[in-house]
């Protein structure tokens, strides 16, 4: 159950080893830092364009499996959130274990190869009964689970000829872990929707996304002068500490190009009973949610794991508009040393 520890990098609470049954915590730390050959594998985090046709109720058998692209709100989110038992606090999710870097934002996706019988399981009831949805369980920590954890439904699978089935999960939003329920045959937790409180300032939030879009423009316009420098001339290579990810990838083209793919895999499959998601009132304030994710989307996995744990759409635009204005200059350092590299 979620309680008392809190991690100094986030501002949701966790589940700390000395709330776990020991049992259950050693199996979860063990799920989580087993290698590809013991039950699934990670491939990259991308925005993924989507087919068309249905998943099955059942079973896992061969052929691509897509489903059906109809308007903006997951049906999968809402078959979940429709199988809660009567009277029960928190729908039962079934969990896979990731680290932080293999956290999922909205409209991201991500490529799994599951081969594992209890992962197959998982895969399994997921489609059947629980509208394709799975959770991911974060590790924070070698002892870690925060309270927050990233809703994903499966997009597209389809069975291999060596062993099991690829599965191509999209985050679609996010839940608050209620308690773990079981471990057996797979991880079973019970979680409930995590959204963003209602925005009180709308003007407020509109300039500062302005202001976050500036930003990541002059980022991706100094990024593009630093590529081209590299062209020009062999830079000798600059130490720069702790700089822990290549984050330039996610400041080589406009941010609202990424929003623009963010969406269409945001848009696939869905429902028409509600036109947003999230609980927003409107598109505008949707895109603006999404804007403050996508924003901070391309630093390190603290900071993402940050903004998957926030709930206030202000508050995860201002991070955005910091990180920026340090990568900016980041990237203005940078800049420079190519120019005198190249003089």
């Amino acid at each position: 159950r979620p309680g008392g520890f809190e991690n100094r990098q986030l501002s949701g609470m966790l589940f700390s080893r000395s709330q776990l049954p020991a049992s259950v915590l050693a199996a979860l730390l063990l799920a989580s830092t087993l290698p590809p050959s013991h039950g699934f594998a990670t491939f990259p985090t991308t925005p993924a364009m989507l087919g068309s046709g249905r998943l099955p109720r059942r079973g896992y058998g061969g052929g691509v499996r897509s489903r059906a692209r109809l308007g903006a709100l997951s049906m999968g989110v809402e078959q979940w959130k429709e199988s809660k038992l009567a009277g029960a606090e928190s729908n039962i999710l079934g969990c896979l274990p990731f680290p932080m870097d293999d956290i999922l934002l909205p409209g991201e996706t991500k490529q799994l190869h599951l081969y594992e019988a209890r992962f197959l399981k998982l895969f399994e009831e997921a489609v059947s009964n629980h509208g394709s949805c799975i959770g991911g369980l974060i590790f924070t920590g070698s002892t870690d689970i925060a309270a927050v954890a990233g809703l994903s439904d499966v997009i597209e699978w389809q069975r291999r000829t060596d062993a099991g089935v690829s599965v191509k999960l999209r985050g679609v939003g996010r839940v608050k872990i209620a308690g773990v329920k079981s471990f057996d045959p797979f991880i079973q937790v019970g979680a409930n929707e995590y959204n963003d409180k209602p925005v009180e300032d709308v003007d407020a939030l509109r300039k500062l996304a302005d202001e976050v879009r500036a930003l990541h423009g002059d980022c991706v316009g100094l990024q593009t002068k630093i590529d081209a420098g590299k062209a020009g001339a062999e830079a000798e290579p600059f130490d720069w500490g702790h700089e822990r990810t290549d984050t330039s990838q996610a400041f080589r083209e406009p941010l609202e190009v990424q929003i623009i793919r963010l969406r269409k895999v945001l848009d696939a499959n869905s429902s028409l009973d509600d036109p947003h998601l999230w609980g927003c009132p409107s598109r505008e304030l949707e895109d603006l949610q999404l804007l403050s994710f996508a924003g901070i989307a391309g630093f390190d996995p603290s900071v993402r794991m940050r903004a998957l744990d926030m709930q206030d759409t202000m508050v995860r635009m201002n991070e955005a508009r910091f990180k920026l204005d340090q990568q900016r200059q980041i990237l203005a350092a940078k800049a420079a040393i190519f120019s005198l590299n190249l003089e």
